[in-house]
């Protein structure tokens, strides 16, 4: 079974790619489990290797879209 479960994106500042193109291309290459991960964001933070703050709402939207989404193809956390 092919699983990851540390994979950053764009909104980590040191990665490039949304959350759904690496769904995507771990669906394309036969992945059956994916976790999402970052940084966690917090208020305030003057790091730019981590999501910023106003974004982690959109984020947490967007996987549970994803999962729904992807539902039968590919688990997500």
């Amino acid at each position: 079974m092919k699983k990851n479960y540390h994979t950053h994106n764009e909104l980590c500042g040191h990665a490039t790619g949304s959350v759904e193109e690496y769904v995507k291309t771990a669906v394309d290459y036969g992945y059956e489990e994916l976790g999402l991960s970052d940084h966690i964001p917090f208020p305030g933070d003057p790091l730019t290797e981590r999501m910023p703050y106003d974004k982690f709402d959109s984020y947490i939207e967007s996987i549970h879209h994803l999962k729904n989404v992807y539902n039968g193809k590919i688990r997500l956390y």
